[in-house]
């Protein structure tokens, strides 16, 4: 139960309250959004600066690197935004664009 680890291990950069809710954000609660995967991110970066490259495209409600339990990125994140328009437009900016000497893959979130 609990032997040598710390139980904040491997815990994801959050910023933002509640759930992530379903593929377009939506959460049970009438409010909408729509989540975005961001691939093939640097390992060893902490990626400063990729929140406010996504918030240009509009309003970022939620921000996570999952890390791992040694504390590094695990070379993705996930953005949630207000409105899917938004979402579309930083696909279409972002998507295959340099960030810390990788290209991103970025696209809609596909989770179930």
């Amino acid at each position: 139960s609990g032997k040598g680890k710390d139980r904040g291990e491997g815990k994801a950069n959050r910023k933002g309250k509640g759930d992530y809710g379903d593929r377009k954000g939506n959460k049970g609660e009438g409010k909408g959004g729509c989540m975005v995967y961001c691939g093939n991110l640097p390992f060893r970066s902490d990626c400063s600066g990729l929140e406010d490259r996504f918030a240009e495209f509009g309003e970022v409600v939620r921000f996570d690197i999952p890390q791992d339990q040694k504390g590094s990125g695990k070379g993705f994140a996930l953005v949630l935004f207000s409105k899917e328009v938004q979402a579309q437009a930083a696909i279409e900016g972002l998507n295959d664009t340099e960030f810390e000497g990788r290209y991103m893959k970025v696209r809609m979130d596909s989770f179930a």
